[in-house]
């Protein structure tokens, strides 16, 4: 009797291989992808510093609507949206840490910014983005003074 087939899982291009085409997101995307989001790299690149600059936006209008922690928060949740991990051969854009990261940031009494649902998410962080719970006084400052550089220009 011959073995049981097994289900072959398509590669993953590693971060190593998409890393000089990743523009916005190369400072927070560190894992590889699949070779369907590869072929759209650069736009899906563009499509997340877009979904940034729009919660920036929202942000420069009403900073209690859109917390700051939010918006340091936003690049790391555009980039694992739009350029979703290989995870087990599959895109996988979110697991349970970075979406309950991102609800966690964006949870405040007068914010306006929808929650995510992240109970049918897989349990392990499988996008790799950050798991801090907390924003140095001197890193809100930080990005707080960036944006308003960047919004003068």
């Amino acid at each position: 009797m011959p073995p049981p087939a097994v289900a072959v899982l398509p590669p993953c291009l590693t971060h190593d291989a998409i890393q000089h085409r990743l523009g916005y997101c190369s400072r927070f995307v560190t894992w590889g992808v699949t070779e369907t989001v590869n072929a759209t790299l650069e736009s899906r690149a563009e499509q997340a510093f877009a979904q940034y600059r729009s919660a920036l936006y929202k942000w420069g209008n009403d900073s209690q609507a859109f917390p700051v922690n939010c918006l340091a928060f936003e690049p790391t949740y555009a980039c694992a949206t739009f350029i979703p991990k290989c995870f087990k051969g599959a895109s996988q854009p979110l697991c349970t840490d970075t979406c309950e990261e991102r609800n966690w940031r964006c949870e405040k009494d007068a914010s306006t910014v929808p929650m995510l649902d992240c109970d049918p998410l897989p349990e392990s962080d499988c996008s790799a983005a950050v798991s801090s719970r907390s924003v140095s006084p001197s890193l809100g400052a930080g990005v707080v003074g960036a944006l308003i550089a960047f919004l003068m220009t």
